[in-house]
């Protein structure tokens, strides 16, 4: 059956080039290799009435104006998202009709989920084609695992109806791991402050505003200067191009950031009275997939806190901002764009519905914190480190350990005016969420010979082995 690798690492084209049944596609649009050299496809634009007939447009313009957390996060020049969004609609059309036309029945995605507009698109294209998907969990989700394997993920029309591809492809088991993570966290309790590291580089000057500035300022410029000579030369060198920020833009991101950390901090209280049982918003990393899309439609801590207060919740909430919402550059991102979910009118907003702001640094594994506060989350890995643990969390979104013992989704959640029976220390969580990670994830994984998920790396992996692999499951999925 004939394939899509949707933005493949240069490692991948190698293995699959002059495969007759694979196509890769990139920010040039469709190709492939043929004796070493790129051979672009050229698409039909033609929309007879027969590929139109059982569209919905109304329908697929709504799927994308949802979008609406990953539109601020990649796309400048908000007068401009209504054209843009016609710009997907007939982009998407043209590539249905390809995959129809071509029997493409998978994509292979360079990522874990769709989280930028050209991903969204292929998403949107594979709902209204039936093409499946397949994506790529990386083992660093699990909050401090250095193994280098991915697990294969198989999506069926919506990021909704998603799961883990339920074949053997090793014999690598994460228990070990885990329990060496339930006695990490245990080890925890006594620390008064948190030394939360983050699973990707920092630089030294990542947290200076001005050093920072300087760098995006000369990286930006950088890079829209040779962008712009390459449509100069090559006009049609961008598939869609759409996906870009002006400098000016990213300098108002940042200003933004950096005053709503100083008004964050400012605010800040030391929170050491536990008289009584609180709620805690875990805040996330935004922008960022773990908020949107794995939220959707609960991609706002704002909604969360008002949805906490409408299920009859009514103390002080505590609120703890993400640790990364602190940075303005760091290594593989850049600039963050911290500034299209963080202001001081947001944190304002947080303030009005009667809440505290706690430390960055506030250890929510010290035993007060365990034995007093009940975290909130989108979809964040302190759900799992708790279960883990033996205690419970509240999450809102649609994380890929959904269902995990000892997390509880809101919607199952009728009134929370007692919170009381939701903090208490089980075992049984423990024993049950390390079982249930393992069931998930154990003998599903590939080696990263390949560098996926811009990971460097640093073992002798076999990337022959990686090749069969994905053609094992490629069978399996088609």
């Amino acid at each position: 059956m004939k394939t899509i690798f949707y933005f493949p690492q240069k490692k991948i084209v190698k293995l699959f080039s002059n495969n007759k049944n694979i196509f890769f596609f990139d920010n040039q649009g469709l190709y492939k290799i043929q004796k070493r050299e790129r051979i672009n496809i050229k698409i039909d634009t033609t929309l007879g009435q027969k590929i139109l007939q059982d569209k919905n447009f109304n329908e697929i313009i709504k799927d994308i104006s949802d979008w609406g957390p990953v539109w601020s996060r990649f796309v400048d020049r908000g007068d401009q998202y209504e054209l843009y969004k016609r710009q997907i609609l007939i982009k998407s059309l043209h590539l249905i009709n390809f995959i129809k036309k071509n029997n493409i029945k998978l994509i292979i995605m360079y990522t874990y989920i769709s989280h930028n507009i050209q991903s969204l698109m292929f998403d949107l294209i594979c709902k209204h084609s039936n093409t499946k998907q397949i994506f790529f969990f990386h083992a660093n989700q699990l909050p401090g695992n250095k193994e280098n394997l991915l697990v294969p993920i198989l999506q069926k029309n919506n990021f909704k109806n998603r799961k883990f591809l339920n074949i053997k492809l090793s014999n690598y088991s994460f228990r070990e791991f885990l329990l060496e993570k339930k006695k990490y966290i245990e080890n925890k309790a006594n620390e008064k402050i948190s030394s939360f590291k983050t699973y990707y580089k920092e630089y030294f000057y990542s947290r200076s505003f001005i050093l920072s500035l300087a760098k995006s300022i000369i990286y930006y410029s950088y890079a829209n200067i040779r962008k712009f000579i390459i449509k100069s030369y090559n006009v049609n060198f961008y598939y869609m191009d759409i996906m870009n920020y002006s400098v000016i833009t990213h300098i108002k991101q940042m200003a933004q950031q950096q005053k709503s950390i100083s008004f964050y901090r400012k605010n800040t209280k030391t929170f050491n009275s536990f008289n009584n049982k609180y709620l805690m918003i875990a805040s996330h990393t935004q922008p960022e997939a773990a908020s949107y899309p794995q939220g959707q439609e609960w991609n706002n801590h704002i909604d969360m806190i008002l949805e906490l207060r409408k299920k009859g919740y009514n103390d002080k909430i505590l609120y703890k901002e993400h640790a990364t919402n602190f940075n303005y550059y760091d290594h593989g991102i850049q600039h963050g764009r911290k500034g299209s979910n963080r202001s001081e009118e947001y944190y304002k907003n947080i303030l009005s519905l009667n809440s505290i702001f706690l430390p960055e640094n506030f250890n929510i594994f010290h035993t007060s914190s365990l034995e007093n506060i009940l975290p909130i989350t989108i979809s964040g890995s302190i759900a799992i480190e708790r279960s883990i643990a033996g205690y419970k969390t509240i999450y809102f979104g649609y994380p890929w350990w959904a269902g995990l013992p000892g997390t509880i989704h809101i919607n199952e959640i009728k009134n929370l005016s007692n919170i009381k029976k939701y903090i208490l220390h089980d075992k049984q969580i423990s024993v049950s969420a390390i079982n249930y990670l393992c069931k998930m994830l154990d003998n599903k994984t590939i080696v990263n010979s390949v560098n996926m998920h811009a990971i460097d790396n640093d073992i002798n992996a076999d990337n022959k082995h990686f090749a069969n692999k994905i053609k094992e499951i490629i069978k399996k999925v088609t």
